[in-house]
């Protein structure tokens, strides 16, 4: 976690820097972090970074985020750049701690074998292409099974269910 980041998630807002970043009349902010109040869609980096001024100059690692007439435009477009990269970062990392874990159980389910008494026929929900498709190739695995034209990720869904479903029967 780079330093901008650990003073946003650690730092807690306060009324001074709520003012200060021109969010006073934001209200429920008791308690929360400078991350919390910044996942809001009407809160921005940049009124943040005001509101964080003192934090940052007194924090060598971060006191280059302050805007020095020494600063290139090279380099405060870089800062600026980096400060919107770690807001997208706060802002959606529940939704990108969503997709990890669905490419963790996507990667467990990619070993599940399909066994060769699977009848495709009885699970509802298949299009009869899709339905065609795997029971002319009929992969070993839902790996396999993903990796051919066609084959969507619900109709994968379906079809590991019914693995178990129908194992169940058996």
């Amino acid at each position: 976690m780079n330093a901008l980041e650990r003073l946003l998630v650690t730092g807690k807002v306060t009324p001074e820097g709520l003012r200060a970043a021109g969010l006073g009349e934001l209200t429920a902010t008791a308690g929360l972090t400078w991350a919390q109040l910044l996942k809001r869609p009407e809160v921005s980096i940049e009124a943040v970074l005001g509101a964080v001024r003192d934090e940052l100059v007194a924090d060598p690692l971060l006191a280059e985020w302050m805007d020095r007439p020494s600063l290139t435009p090279e380099a405060r477009a870089a800062l600026r750049n980096e400060a919107r990269a770690v807001e997208t970062e706060i802002k959606f990392a529940g939704y990108l701690e969503q997709q990890k874990k669905s490419i963790v159980k996507l990667k467990a389910a990619e070993g599940v074998a399909i066994p060769e008494w699977l009848d495709y026929g009885a699970i509802s929900g298949l299009s009869r292409e899709m339905r065609e498709t795997l029971e002319r190739v009929r992969p070993a695995t839902i790996g396999q099974a993903s990796r051919l034209p066609g084959v969507t990720p619900a109709a994968l869904s379906l079809v590991h269910v019914s693995i178990r479903l129908q194992g169940a029967k058996r």
